[in-house]
């Protein structure tokens, strides 16, 4: 499931294109100024908070893969 990391990227600042060709921020009502204001301490930027998203939805994913 390690795929899935980075599958679908974050458009600007010089990001490297995903496999998917899929950006989150194309989403409506999600910029990089949006993931910015919800960043804490220990995100700082825009990416950590998107790193975050990523690790909990692989979570999430495990927890049902296994429990298939």
């Amino acid at each position: 499931m390690d795929c899935l990391i980075d599958y679908i990227g974050v458009k600007g600042c010089g990001n490297v294109k995903p496999l998917s060709g899929m950006y989150i921020n194309q989403l409506a009502g999600i910029s990089l100024e949006s993931m910015e204001k919800i960043a804490d301490k220990e995100q700082v930027t825009f990416m950590g908070v998107w790193k975050d998203v990523q690790a909990r939805a692989w979570l999430r994913l495990e927890k049902i893969c296994v429990a298939l």
